[in-house]
């Protein structure tokens, strides 16, 4: 909040995407997986983050804030940053492995025999039925874009994000070296990521700690460092049994 009364609002306010994602642009800047390269020069080409290098000491914001001018809002827009830093108006979103980690976790079960059909002499016991309960995190045979589940009730609402292809870099010119080359990426695979971006209160239901001066509302939490954010997501994961 700065002193003229000028702040976030809270998540949800202004329209979505097409796929059902909220404030890419313009709410608070978002942490990135990357690390802060000084040019896409190298970069991933099938959506993978680029974690490795010289530059971690940096990492990538992307998204722009409220408080930014419509420069600093564009697609192509990337800043470096320390990992230490917080800064009003640096947030972050959630994102996840979908097909690709349901698909880990069944390679990793042991594979066996089916069971052999045997008749029954004793009939077998009724189980008492039980009431039901939501089925949780517990995923359709089918997907399309903007399907949305929750892996925990109080978990961030995660929308399916479709295989699909972009070009990713500096089209219009305004953009510094950190943003070039321009090249094409293709992402193979379907994922997950956060419908909003991560509010004050999922913030306080998954952290034992908080910033000084939290309060629990659906605004997005800012302020925070990558380190937050990789607490976050790491408390999350342990939390949910998921990547």
């Amino acid at each position: 909040k700065l002193a003229n009364g000028a702040e976030t609002v809270p998540v949800g306010t202004y329209g979505a995407s097409g796929v059902c994602v909220y404030a890419m642009h313009g709410s608070v800047w978002g942490w990135g997986e990357d690390c802060g390269h000084e040019s896409v020069q190298g970069a991933s080409v099938e959506g993978s983050a680029w974690a490795t290098g010289d530059d971690c000491r940096y990492h990538v914001l992307r998204g722009g804030s409220w408080n930014d001018y419509p420069r600093g809002l564009r697609a192509a827009k990337r800043v470096r940053i320390s990992t230490g830093n917080r800064v009003n108006g640096l947030g972050f979103r959630i994102a996840r492995d979908f097909v690709l980690g349901q698909l880990a976790e069944r390679s990793n079960q042991p594979k066996s025999s089916p069971p052999r059909q045997v008749a029954a002499i004793i009939p077998p016991k009724v189980a008492t039925p039980k009431s039901a309960k939501p089925a949780v995190g517990v995923y359709p045979k089918r997907y399309r874009p903007g399907d949305t589940f929750k892996d925990c009730d109080e978990c961030p609402e995660m929308v399916v994000i479709p295989p699909g292809q972009f070009r990713m870099g500096d089209l219009s010119g305004e953009g510094g070296d950190v943003e070039k080359p321009a090249h094409d990426v293709q992402i193979n695979y379907r994922f997950a990521v956060g419908k909003f971006e991560i509010t004050k209160t999922q913030w306080r239901s998954v952290m034992w700690g908080s910033p000084s001066g939290l309060q629990r509302d659906s605004r997005p939490i800012d302020d925070l460092s990558w380190d937050h954010a990789k607490a976050f997501v790491g408390a999350l994961s342990k939390k949910t049994g998921k990547n």
